[in-house]
């Protein structure tokens, strides 16, 4: 159900750069976590690439925090912000609050935190918004 949630959450929180359209590849649900067939070279697994072929991952954090607990995650992130990182590829944060409620930190700004200005209605950053909704974050 949170999972869902997030995933939701952050669709809209991308729209523009996420579509009804645009896939979202699940590591877990893709690969057998218990028999991963890393032989001698973890740069030859599925995860490694799917993550050439990607514009961006989401990070989904438990409330405990567990994925910074196991190394496999550790390797994912690692090469998701350091080794694969190219122009323009974006990676987020997302967890559930205390209420219930997707928040997510950003790369960049969500659509939500752009604002309409000037007679043509260009949409530019706003910092503000961003704080106020990336606030929740635990």
């Amino acid at each position: 159900q949170d999972f869902l949630l997030i995933l939701e959450t952050h669709a809209a929180d991308r729209a523009g750069l996420v579509t009804d359209k645009s896939p979202y590849w699940i590591c877990a649900y893709a690969i057998n976590q218990h028999d991963v067939h890393i032989a001698n070279d973890p740069m030859g697994t599925d995860f490694m690439r799917a993550l050439q072929a990607c514009e961006g991952t989401i990070s989904i954090i438990d409330p405990a925090g567990k994925i910074f607990e196991r190394i496999w995650c550790g390797f994912e992130l690692y090469q998701s912000l350091i080794e694969h990182s190219k122009p323009g590829f974006l990676h987020d944060i997302y967890t559930v609050d205390a209420q219930g409620r997707a928040v997510g930190l950003i790369d960049g700004f969500a659509s939500s935190d752009l604002l309409s200005i000037g007679p043509r209605g260009n949409r530019r950053p706003h910092a503000p918004a961003k704080y106020e909704r990336e606030r929740p974050f635990p």
